[in-house]
């Protein structure tokens, strides 16, 4: 079957408690869904947890999982049976009221393993002990739409000990000097230490170090964790990890094995499709302390901000993935650009304005994803349009 028009999908809402009430739906200007519970996600792509809806039926199926289902090829591009005949990636709008958990990603090779192991045990898929529920990396990016908290990646050992050094807790200081002196060892050997506390241990820790606070940012958002979770040992986290703040148009990308969390924010949110996640912190969900420790990177600094690189008004981001790339089209009454020669679906977002495509108009807030079968088209418009992307199709 050849697809030769692009698909238009209907926004698909996640509802978490630490969304946002209404910030997703405000800034792309789409009805609110009914309810009130917090909106966190809109998911765009094929992923089964929650497809896309198609704004029309197309060939008896109603939502992108089972049109890629049944039109593989004409969807995916002659490379389909490579991707696994499933898009590689997942699309998000995110908006964090509040923080997310501690979470750490296992790369190809660990994902393969674990999900290899785990299925062999009989643990149901849907388990709440499962680690690997599927047998793909989580890689991820995200860009901020709005001002954006984020923690990744661990500081340098020197950095955490003059840190700590400032809180009331002869404990913590002795970690301090030990920081200083055995470096990237200690600060493994910390990280296990606190993941591995008992709730009255993680309590007795807490209790003089919130009773003391310096008035830094870094540790205001130790005291806000803190009032949100209580004694959970990720409070201390904004300690540990690296800690942004991201002005609009600024990315990071997280690879395997790095530790993060997203604090507060709305974003653009792109990533490896996969449901791998094993947490270390802020939740009240499983953590396998053994395995979390096992595959993740102690890396200092291992996280940058991006500004990305712009060039004839398309912005760009070092992404050293093949899954995903994200590009963010800036157009213009005089200018035309070209889509559809990726090789592979393309799913597009229109954050602002309006564009043309194919003799479609896209308006703000409004999907559609391009089948490979439609190939090269041209887009013109006005205002900015969001384009994800796979190099896994061969191209």
């Amino acid at each position: 079957m050849t697809i030769s028009s692009p698909i238009r999908l209907t926004p698909e809402f996640q509802r978490y408690d630490w969304g946002t009430r209404d910030t997703i739906t405000r800034l792309l200007e789409l009805a609110p869904p009914t309810g009130d519970a917090p909106v966190a996600e809109l998911w765009m792509g094929d992923h089964p947890s929650l497809p896309s809806r198609l704004a029309t039926a197309m060939d008896d199926c109603t939502d992108l999982r089972a049109l890629v289902t049944r039109h593989p090829e004409a969807i995916l591009g002659p490379h389909h049976e490579a991707l696994h005949d499933r898009l590689p990636y997942l699309f998000k709008v995110l908006s964090a009221g509040q923080a997310l958990s501690v979470q750490v990603h296992p790369s190809k090779a660990q994902a393969e393993a674990g999900y290899a192991t785990e299925n062999a045990a009989g643990i149901p898929v849907d388990a709440p002990q499962r680690n690997y529920r599927d047998d793909n990396h989580k890689p991820e990016l995200l860009m901020a739409l709005t001002e954006f908290d984020a923690m990744a990646g661990f500081r340098q050992p020197a950095v955490v000990a003059a840190l700590l050094d400032k809180l009331d807790s002869p404990a913590v200081q002795g970690w301090a000097a030990r920081l200083r002196q055995h470096g990237l060892s200690a600060l493994g050997e910390l990280y296990e230490t606190l993941l591995t506390l008992s709730p009255e241990q993680c309590s007795a820790l807490l209790t003089p170090i919130l009773a003391a606070l310096p008035e830094s940012e870094d540790y205001q958002w130790v005291q806000r964790l803190h009032d949100h979770y209580g004694d959970d040992v990720g409070v201390l986290f904004p300690l540990l990890l690296n800690r942004f703040h991201l002005e609009p148009g600024q990315a990071i990308v997280l690879a395997a094995g790095v530790p993060h969390a997203y604090l507060q924010g709305t974003g653009l949110e792109v990533m490896a499709s996969s449901d791998n996640v094993l947490r270390g912190g802020l939740t009240r969900k499983h953590m396998d302390v053994p395995e979390l420790l096992r595959i993740t990177n102690l890396t200092p600094d291992s996280v940058q901000p991006q500004n990305g690189t712009t060039e004839a008004g398309i912005t760009t981001y070092q992404i050293p993935f093949d899954d995903f790339q994200l590009a963010l089209l800036d157009l213009t009454p005089e200018t035309t650009m070209t889509l559809g020669d990726s090789g592979s679906a393309e799913l597009l977002l229109q954050i602002s304005g309006h564009s043309r495509i194919a003799d479609e108009t896209l308006h703000r807030g409004q999907i559609m994803l391009l089948p490979a079968t439609l190939g090269t088209v041209t887009v013109s418009g006005e205002g900015r349009l969001a384009r994800v992307t796979t190099r896994l199709a061969g191209n």
